[in-house]
Parts: structure tokens; C-alpha cells; sequence
């Protein structure tokens, strides 16, 4: 009996660089993007805007994503998948370094909005190569990979902020937003694009048609409520990251535990670590856990300031500890 090969051992070379140029491109968007979030704080003082302005423009910037994600998958289906997907990184490369010189936060949301529209059509692009090169039995893994490089440029974008915001001020974080841009040069030279020049193997009948097929039609209503509820749930615990809860009128006191804080944390603390988690945020109210956060723990500023404890620091050097002991 002839024994399958695992998944990841069918793709070809050519197939593997199709998706990791989609993957990187993902983990660059989201790096881009997350930028903004993570000195949304500074931009709010130097600016003197409320944090609802900060977020009606992410709120912007996402709405856009769905023309440059249209816009993509026309010429997609006309130019191949490689060329949107150069172009998408061109732009908002381009847009989001220019926030570097925005005199004003309107030429910052101008520049987030048009930031936007290159950043869904990288995504449509990016999918679209990614999927297609690789062969349909890894297909299910392979989306879960490309997913995964979200969060892959979220630890990024904050790493990065962490060393260059003190030292060079938050504009200089939309100038390393450049960077994209030169992913280009190995996409056009070492990736592939089997459905460049017309050559796709199904003939459709037109994009709007094609979507208003009852069995297509419906995989899209489903998959857009899917991911309207992972918006509302991902926005809602990554925002309050960059301190955005704070800026709209709350502070953040640094005070000594209580004997009730230390048994919870001794009751709690065991147990994420087992779970791999290496930053742990505890929200009591009254005595008890009313969250745990595990994405966005705030006030870290402020217990720097007020008792010395380089707590970004001594993430990082435990992060680095975990990866050097794998």
C-alpha cells in the first residue's frame, strides 16, 4: 500500500515561493497597518484630536479596503494575480510613509484612507496567488498559514515601536512603512503567475454574475457575518492596546497589590503559563477577575514611570528566551 506524502511535500518550489510572497505581503500589510495603532496615542497628543477621530479613521481605512479588493480582483482576473498584488504593496507602502511628512491629522486621515485601498487589494491578490499555486488537498492548512502572518506583523509593529518610538518619535515608524515596497523585486523576479496573459482554464460568465450563483451567493453571505463578528471581536480587544480606553478620558494609577490581587495572580499566573502565555493582563473589579487580557494589558507606561521596571524590556528578553530554548 503506497503511503501518502504530508501535504507540505506537494507543492513545488514555484508553488511554495507563490505563497510565501502572499504570506510575507500579509505580514507586511498587517504591519503597516498595526503601526498606526501603536502610536495612535502620540499622534493624539501632538495633534489634539479625541480618540473617536483616531477611530473613524481605521474605521475609514478598513470601508476602503473593499474597493481596492474589487479593484484587485479585476485585474486579477485580466493580468494575472502577480501584478495587483506588486502594486497593492507599492501603495500603501507609499501612503503610509507618507503620514511621515502629514503636517495635519486631516492629511493623516487622507493618507490612512487612500493606505487603505492598497492594503485590501494586497490581501485579495495575495489570497488569490496563494491559493491557486498551492495544491487543493494543502489548500485548508495553506489558509491557515497565510492567516496566521497577522499576528506575525502585529508583534512586529509593536517590537518595532518599542525601540524606535523613544528614540526617533513616532513618525519614523511610517518611514519603516516603506519597507513593503522592496518585496517587490523578488515577487517580479523569483514568483510565478500561471494566470498571467489570459491564461485562466474556466471561462466565467462575469464577476457579478459569478457571485450571484445561488451555492457562490450564499458562501459569501456566511463568510462575510463570519468575519464581520472576528472584526468586531479583534478591533474591540486590539484597539484598547495603544491606550485608546485611556486617551478618551480614563487614567492609568500605578498602586501596590493587596493580599487578594496576590492570590489570584497565584491561582491564575500557573495556569497561562502552562497555555504559553507570557503576558498577562488581570482586570479586578471588587475583589475579582472581571477579564483576562491577554492581547492588551494596560497602565505599563505609567508603572515604568512611577517604580523603574522596564516590564517592554523584560518581555522582549523572555520572548527571546522561549525562542532560544525551542
Amino acid at each position: 500500500m503506497n503511503k501518502q506524502q504530508p501535504w507540505w511535500k506537494e507543492p513545488t518550489r514555484k508553488q511554495w515561493a507563490a505563497f510565501s510572497a502572499a504570506w510575507v505581503g500579509w505580514v507586511l500589510d498587517a504591519f503597516d497597518f498595526t503601526i498606526y495603532i501603536v502610536v495612535a496615542h502620540e499622534i493624539m497628543k501632538e495633534f489634539d484630536v479625541p480618540a473617536v477621530a483616531v477611530h473613524g479613521s481605521l474605521t475609514l481605512t478598513l470601508l476602503v479596503r473593499l474597493a481596492g479588493g474589487s479593484i484587485a480582483g479585476w485585474m486579477a482576473d485580466r493580468w494575472g494575480r502577480r501584478l495587483p498584488l506588486m502594486l497593492s504593496l507599492l501603495w500603501f507602502a507609499a501612503f503610509d510613509a507618507a503620514i511621515f511628512f502629514a503636517p495635519t491629522f486631516t492629511w493623516i486621515i487622507v493618507f490612512r484612507t487612500l493606505f487603505g485601498f492598497g492594503m485590501g487589494a494586497e490581501w485579495t491578490a495575495g489570497t488569490a496567488l496563494a491559493m491557486e499555486s498551492f495544491p487543493p488537498r494543502g489548500r485548508k492548512f495553506a489558509s491557515g498559514l497565510l492567516q496566521a502572518g497577522w499576528p506575525v506583523g502585529f508583534l512586529l509593529a509593536a517590537a518595532t515601536a518599542y525601540f524606535v518610538v523613544p528614540a526617533w518619535g513616532w513618525r519614523a515608524m511610517f518611514l519603516i512603512a516603506a519597507v513593503p515596497a522592496l518585496l517587490v523585486i523578488p515577487i517580479r523576479m523569483f514568483v510565478p503567475d500561471e494566470h498571467a496573459h489570459g491564461e485562466t482554464k474556466e471561462v466565467s460568465k462575469g464577476a457579478v454574475r459569478d457571485l450571484l450563483v445561488p451555492s457562490v451567493l450564499k458562501m459569501i453571505v456566511l463568510g462575510s457575518l463570519v468575519m464581520t463578528l472576528g472584526f468586531i471581536v479583534y478591533y474591540g480587544m486590539a484597539t484598547p492596546f495603544v491606550g485608546l480606553n485611556l486617551a478618551a478620558g480614563a487614567t492609568a494609577e500605578s498602586r501596590a497589590l493587596t493580599e487578594r490581587d496576590r492570590w489570584l495572580a497565584s491561582r491564575i499566573g500557573p495556569v497561562m503559563r502552562e497555555r504559553g502565555m507570557l503576558f498577562v493582563g488581570l482586570d479586578v473589579i471588587g475583589g475579582y477577575v472581571t477579564e483576562i487580557n491577554v492581547t492588551s494589558p494596560t497602565g505599563i507606561r505609567e508603572i515604568e514611570a512611577k517604580h523603574g521596571h522596564d516590564v517592554g524590556g523584560m518581555l522582549i528578553d523572555a520572548v527571546l528566551a522561549k525562542l532560544a530554548g525551542r
